[in-house]
């Protein structure tokens, strides 16, 4: 993974991993399924939400800033994560690559 700067608190790292979503819509869904399970004793029943709880914590997986627990975690190199490098501390990050050519002879 990059390194990424928080354009909220102005950490430079490594941002944490965070999967979003509703707990308490997958407690429900949970339920549901298991009361239809035990009043059919149709086991089956319980796959579905264990699809939707690995398919929701798969696609809303977030990356959270480790200081501020923030979701502004951007690049450092991008332009965001410029401005945030010399709004929290004066500088700019070193660049990759030049983004003037080579100046030519004549």
């Amino acid at each position: 993974m990059t390194t990424k700067i928080c354009q909220h608190c102005g950490h430079i790292g490594e941002p944490t991993s965070q999967g979003m979503g509703s707990f308490f819509v997958d407690v429900m869904i949970w339920m549901v399924f298991i009361s239809f399970t035990l009043f059919s004793a149709f086991l089956p029943f319980l796959l579905i939400p264990l699809a939707w709880s690995i398919y929701h914590i798969t696609t809303y997986k977030t990356i959270t800033c480790p200081e501020c627990e923030n979701l502004e975690m951007v690049r450092i190199n991008s332009h965001k994560g410029k401005l945030a490098m010399t709004r929290f501390h004066g500088q700019r990050p070193p660049s990759l690559h030049t983004t003037m050519p080579p100046p030519i002879a004549h």
